[in-house]
């Protein structure tokens, strides 16, 4: 089968090579997807990701070699979020099959969870200017490390909460960026308060 890449929740079986279950590690990974499915966005999700000190796996290679786990990311947070193999199923050619292995979230929650994804545009990179009418979408740069800005929104029992994010902080995790995000009406009611008196 060859070599399986390490998940987080999941141990190799050194005796058959299946999965078995870390719960120390499956209950962060449950938590992630309740942290996901609560805020509707990746942004904030891993930003508290962040907060609470969660890596992905640390693993050994078959030669003893160990591997920190390194910070979580939008990519790796989103592969994490995606893999029907937290459900107990494995995946071959398009179809879902019962797997060898333990599921770790019940599949209603990970199908929700895709929905979200899908539909709500959680993982958006600000292509949304237009769509919704963000009035600043890259015209903004952040003032502690001067990346341009970007609009996106978080959705939160049934309310979206539209802001600005520096580019830094989406690509490389809020904790880089002491500026965090700005609120877009904040911002974009200043800018054309500005503009009038001028």
């Amino acid at each position: 089968m060859g070599r399986r890449i390490p998940i987080l929740g999941y141990d190799v079986d050194p005796a058959g090579g299946r999965l078995i279950v870390n719960n120390e590690e499956a209950a962060i990974v449950r938590e992630i997807f309740t942290l996901f499915e609560q805020y509707g966005s990746a942004r904030w999700a891993l930003a508290e990701i962040e907060r609470r000190g969660w890596k992905l796996k640390s693993w050994t290679t078959r030669r003893g070699a160990f591997r920190t786990g390194t910070r979580f990311s939008i990519s790796s947070l989103r592969r994490l979020l995606s893999n029907v193999l937290y459900t107990g199923m494995v995946r071959s050619k398009d179809q879902l099959y019962p797997g060898e292995h333990a599921a770790i979230i019940e599949y209603e929650t990970w199908s929700r969870v895709q929905n979200l994804i899908g539909e709500r545009q959680s993982f958006a990179r600000g292509k949304m200017r237009n769509k919704h009418l963000a009035l600043l979408n890259g015209l903004l740069y952040c003032e502690a490390c001067s990346a341009r800005m970007v609009y996106t929104y978080a959705s939160k029992n049934n309310r979206r909460y539209p802001y600005y994010v520096c580019t830094n902080a989406c690509k490389n995790g809020w904790g880089q960026c002491p500026a965090k995000s700005l609120p877009a009406k904040d911002i974009e009611d200043s800018v054309l308060e500005r503009v009038r008196a001028a």
